[in-house]
């Protein structure tokens, strides 16, 4: 987890957080730690040919995509989670396409995969400003956008061999994620009606 910075995204208007809101935080996080988890194992799978190569890809490609759904529904009607299925789907998929490209060592492909993983980042960060008035489309899409640069860098130091630079890059990686999914999350919390359960004040890391 990042350290020295905090971890909630100050929102106007809210002081502290209810019981439900610090478990909608939570799970957020929560989804988004799994995420760049399984995605390293898959590349790591996939680049070394291991045994657990089918069972980590349904994980990432197939659980993870209805992780993120499920939660997303709670919050959403269908044809706006239904959407947002779609788009996240195919921003999971592409970095499976990457990475297939980086074990061909296949530079055309690899470049028209980058090029189609960041367009797909700006379609989801569209998308996430246009149905929730708390989410910033221009920080969506620099955090994704980020979230890429890492997720290339952190690929050619595996296949490099420089597993310290890959760990660092990783460390990186969930310091960004931790810190995105608390903006969605928090995001959510604002629009929410109300919050009926005894606040408690959120805190910030020591």
């Amino acid at each position: 987890m990042p350290e020295d910075e905090d971890m909630l995204i100050p929102v106007p208007g809210i002081d502290n957080l209810t019981y439900e809101d610090a478990n909608i935080l939570l799970r957020f996080q929560r989804l988004w730690i799994e995420l760049i988890l399984w995605m390293r194992n898959f590349f790591h799978s996939a680049l070394e040919n291991l045994p657990d190569l089918a069972t980590v890809t349904a994980r990432v490609f197939q659980q993870m995509p209805q992780d993120f759904f499920n939660e997303f529904s709670k919050y959403f009607g269908p044809e706006e989670s239904q959407r947002f299925l779609n788009l996240f789907s195919r921003l999971v998929a592409i970095n499976w396409q990457l990475v297939n490209a980086y074990k061909e060592n296949n530079q055309a492909a690899i470049d028209e995969s980058t090029v189609l993983w960041y367009r797909a980042a700006d379609e989801i960060a569209d998308f996430l400003a246009g149905v929730n008035q708390y989410w910033d489309e221009d920080e969506i899409r620099t955090v994704l956008h980020k979230y890429i640069q890492l997720k290339i860098a952190e690929i050619i130091a595996f296949l490099n061999n420089d597993y310290d630079q890959e760990l660092q890059i990783f460390n990186e990686l969930e310091g960004l994620v931790t810190r995105m999914a608390a903006s969605l999350a928090m995001g959510i919390i604002a629009r929410r009606p109300q919050r009926l359960e005894p606040p408690f004040q959120a805190q910030k890391r020591q």
